[in-house]
């Protein structure tokens, strides 16, 4: 079951390193967008809830339908919620988890598929 690891602490590589991942949400057919930001390395890469990404002059939510390959959307990230633009890679629809990194902070909190995490003895 996808809620069965809430709260509970696991591994996920990031940046080619395996991190120590507490997952704090799971989500079922979660509606998502793959996205790589402007100006920055594919690393920065990452899913984002469709919820959390607006239109590129920000003034709507993007309707599932109407995202496409390509599409700019803005995104806020970081504790300020700092504004960043990003290119859409691909939408997907199902199981994801929310993970937090206790050793880098919530900057680096994401969303992940629940088979991207490694059992953590802890």
């Amino acid at each position: 079951y996808l809620g069965s690891g809430l709260n509970k602490m696991f591994y996920f590589q990031l940046n080619g390193k395996w991190q120590l991942a507490k997952v704090s949400q799971a989500v079922r057919d979660m509606k998502a967008v793959f996205v790589s930001y402007e100006d920055f390395p594919s690393s920065h890469d990452e899913y984002l809830s469709l919820e959390s990404i607006s239109t590129a002059n920000g003034e709507s939510q993007i309707s599932w339908d109407a995202i496409t390959p390509e599409t700019i959307v803005r995104c806020r990230w970081g504790r300020n919620a700092d504004v960043y633009y990003a290119k859409m890679k691909q939408k997907v629809c199902c199981d994801f988890v929310r993970v937090e990194f206790p050793e880098l902070g919530s900057d680096f909190d994401r969303w992940v598929f629940p088979k991207q995490l490694r059992t953590a003895n802890v």
